[in-house]
């Protein structure tokens, strides 16, 4: 397979689609994120937001477990950054799950 973009060119298009209130666009592209990059937590993170964003929690859950599995060996997370990205995908599948529960 070749790769004409870098695991952050996907990230920033999405997050730009994102921002721009299109819902389904970053999905599709931060989902080609995570079959380019499938070693990356911050790919499953990332994809875990915008379906969140979006309206799926199910969706969420999912990849926000995904990321969280992924980040004891992301091999390009330092200790601080796994830290980090561990605290916010922990609060945000937290709120995810009342959410579904309420649901």
């Amino acid at each position: 397979m070749h790769i004409l973009f870098s695991e952050g060119d996907f990230s920033r298009i999405g997050y730009e689609l994102l921002g721009m209130n299109k819902p389904a666009e970053p999905v599709t592209i931060l989902k080609l994120n995570v079959e380019a990059y499938p070693a990356s937590a911050n790919t499953y993170d990332s994809l875990g937001e915008a379906y969140m964003l979006k309206g799926d929690t199910d969706s969420a859950i999912k990849n926000y477990k995904l990321a969280l599995g992924k980040i004891p060996t992301d091999p390009n997370l330092s200790a601080p950054g796994k830290e980090a990205l561990k605290r916010g995908a922990e609060d945000k599948l937290s709120q995810l799950q009342a959410m579904a529960e309420k649901q």
